[in-house]
Order: C-alpha cells, then sequence, then structure tokens
C-alpha cells in the first residue's frame, strides 16, 4: 500500500511544484527585471556611455590570452585615448604609468580612472549595490554577461523546493505582495505533504530491508535473523550514502566550480534543511547551466531528504535502545522486586457480586447484616 501511495502522492507533489512555480514567476519576475534594468543602466552610466565602445580599437590583440582581461590597453596609445577623455588629468596618467611594474607593456583597462562621482551618485550606487545583492544579482553583472534570472520558471521552481521542505536558504524570498501571500498558502499546504510524501518513501526504502532480511533467513534459516536485519540497514544506509551523497557531490563539485568539501558541505546543510545560504547552486554568472543538472539535483535533493529521514529515525531507534538498556541498569533488585510482587498480587474483587438496594455507602454493611441474620 505504501508504493502505491508514493506513485500517487509523486505526480501531485510534482505538479504541485510546477503550480508554485509559474506563479511565483509571475508574480515576481517583472520586479526581478525592474532591479536589472536599474543597476545595468547604472553601469553604462558610470562607465562613460559611447566612452567605452571608443576605446575598443585601442585594446591589445592578444589581452585576453596573456593578460586574463578582455581589454589592455597599450601605454603608446594613452595620449591618443586622453583626447576621448575630457575630464582626464595628465598627472593620473603619469602616477598609473609610473605604478604599474616594469615587464608590463600595457595597462589593464578597469585601472582606468573613467569614473568621477559625486556624493549622491556614490549614494546611488551603493544603494543600487546593496538591492541587488538582496535580490540574488551579482552588482558586477552586466547585460552580456549575468547571474542567471532567479525568478524564471526554472529558479521560482527551485524556490518552491525550498519552501515545501523548509530549507529557505534566505538568498531568494519573494518582494511583491501578492507573492508573499501566495507563499503563506503555499507553504501552508505544500510542507504537510512534503513530510507526509518523505515519510512514505521512508518507509519504503525501511521495508527493503525488512525484505532482503526475510530473503536471506529463508535461504539461510540457520543465520541470526536480528543481525542480518542489520546487515540489510547498513548496505541500504551505504547505498544511500553513495546515491544520494557521493554522486550529486561530485556533480555539483565539478558545476559549481567547488572543493569536494564546499559541495559536501551544501549538501548536507540542504538535505538536513538547515539551509544557511552561504552555497546555492546556479547562481553563477560565468556558468552555463544545463537543465538537466537541475533535474537531477532536484531527484537527488527529493531522494536525499527521504534518506536523511530514515537515517534520522535509525539513530533515534538506536537511541531509544540505548537508553532502555541505561534505565535498566539502573534499577535497583528492591525495585525489581517490587515490581514482580505488584505483578503477582491476585486481581482485588471491587464490585460487588450484587448490589443492594439504599445509597452505595451502605452496600457493605447491609451485606455483613444479611450475612449476620443467616
Amino acid at each position: 500500500m505504501s508504493s502505491k501511495t508514493i506513485l500517487i502522492l509523486l505526480p501531485i507533489f510534482v505538479a504541485y511544484l510546477l503550480i508554485g512555480g509559474g506563479v511565483f514567476h509571475v508574480l515576481e519576475s517583472a520586479e526581478e527585471i525592474k532591479v536589472r534594468e536599474r543597476v545595468f543602466g547604472l553601469q553604462h552610466t558610470f562607465l562613460g556611455g559611447d566612452l567605452v565602445d571608443k576605446l575598443q580599437p585601442f585594446c591589445a590583440a592578444d589581452a585576453a590570452g596573456e593578460h586574463d582581461t578582455k581589454c589592455c590597453v597599450l601605454r603608446a596609445n594613452l595620449t591618443t585615448i586622453s583626447d576621448f577623455m575630457m575630464w582626464y588629468l595628465q598627472e593620473t596618467l603619469d602616477n598609473l604609468t609610473s605604478a604599474q611594474a616594469e615587464n608590463s607593456s600595457c595597462i589593464r583597462m578597469e585601472n582606468l580612472p573613467l569614473i568621477i562621482l559625486t556624493p549622491d551618485q556614490l549614494a546611488d550606487i551603493v544603494d543600487v549595490v546593496g538591492l541587488s545583492i538582496d535580490r540574488g544579482l551579482d552588482p558586477r553583472s552586466t547585460e552580456g554577461e549575468s547571474t542567471p534570472l532567479m525568478w524564471s520558471f526554472q529558479g521560482a521552481f527551485g524556490f518552491t523546493i525550498t519552501v515545501v521542505t523548509t530549507m529557505g536558504y534566505g538568498v531568494m524570498s519573494p518582494v511583491t505582495v501578492g507573492g508573499r501571500v501566495f507563499c503563506v498558502f503555499y507553504a501552508l499546504l505544500g510542507i504537510p505533504l512534503t513530510a507526509f510524501l518523505l515519510s512514505k518513501i521512508s518507509k519504503a526504502l525501511l521495508k527493503l530491508s525488512s525484505r532482503a532480511t526475510k530473503r536471506v533467513c529463508k535461504a539461510r534459516p540457520h543465520w541470526n535473523r536480528e543481525k542480518v536485519n542489520k546487515g540489510a540497514q547498513a548496505c541500504l544506509l551505504l547505498m544511500g550514502l553513495i546515491f544520494f551523497f557521493a554522486l550529486p557531490t561530485i556533480t555539483v563539485c565539478t558545476t559549481e566550480n567547488w572543493t569536494y568539501w564546499e559541495a559536501l558541505y551544501y549538501m548536507f546543510i540542504s538535505l538536513s534543511t538547515i539551509g544557511f545560504g552561504d552555497y546555492v547552486i546556479g547562481n553563477r554568472k560565468d556558468i552555463n547551466y544545463s537543465a538537466f543538472y537541475f533535474a537531477a539535483m532536484f531527484v537527488w535533493l527529493l531522494g536525499g531528504l527521504a534518506y536523511l529521514v530514515l537515517v534520522f529515525d535509525l539513530i533515534t531507534r538506536g537511541l531509544e535502545s540505548i537508553d532502555g538498556k541505561v534505565e535498566s541498569l539502573e534499577t535497583s533488585p528492591d525495585d525489581k522486586g517490587e515490581e514482580l510482587k505488584e505483578k503477582e498480587l491476585p486481581a482485588v474483587e471491587t464490585v460487588p457480586e450484587r448490589k443492594a438496594a439504599g445509597h452505595p455507602l451502605f452496600h457493605r454493611q447491609t451485606k455483613g447484616a444479611t450475612q449476620g441474620s443467616a
């Protein structure tokens, strides 16, 4: 019955996530696009508008290969490009030239002082940077290279997973009134639905070890059933460790360019629903993520959550078993004797065989008087 329940719940659960992702996408994407337009517009303003485009012909041809930068301006061209920068001071050029290493033949475009700011403009930059960080956008993003849209359908679908599983990384949250109201009612139904589904999957995994135990004991009747059951559970835990931790950790490590221990840390913090939010997948602006990667992570996260439910359940059972043994050791022999005496005492007849007439307080007296008269 448990497997049938899972087969029924899984499509409902996936449909629930898809519907939630669609609603969040509609409610939140427009606000996110506004923030991005403000960030990109501010960048265009402070980068000098068309000035950067005019400087592109002066970039060294081999800049990207030798100097790890998109544009590296030759020192011989500094005088020429100064005509395009009216506010550029000759003293700054001299200081910039002398500050470079003697063996360097060019100056990075990023080091050129192209921007002059007023206090109001600086405050505007600080506000936009803070807003972009709050909304999950790398402030260094450009229109050509930026972090993926958080509230795309794909991103919104991932957000629904963090809601119903209570991971709550904290790097992504609805900002519109409609999105927040919908999130409350969505979580109200989604969290118990997820907990019920994970419980069923966990029980189904535990049944696999029970079935394996039965088959082994049937083939080897002389083997200890308890030890066989523990061995089956250990094998189940090992398989889950490989499939729900080792494989996804390697995938995340390779895709996100994290170290193995960073990826392993992310997997455990996510699957245990602690969700610090210090590591989040799919948020690099220099990586082109595939839909298959997110689909695989969804399957891994759902199965891994059920696996950890099983692990925590087995740990709890083990602790309860230890606690029971400790209590039995702490019980004194006198206490055990008292318990045995209480068990051996005969049952006391509290209800009279025949109720006498009158008030209940007088039942015993009436019965005694009747025997005396007899």
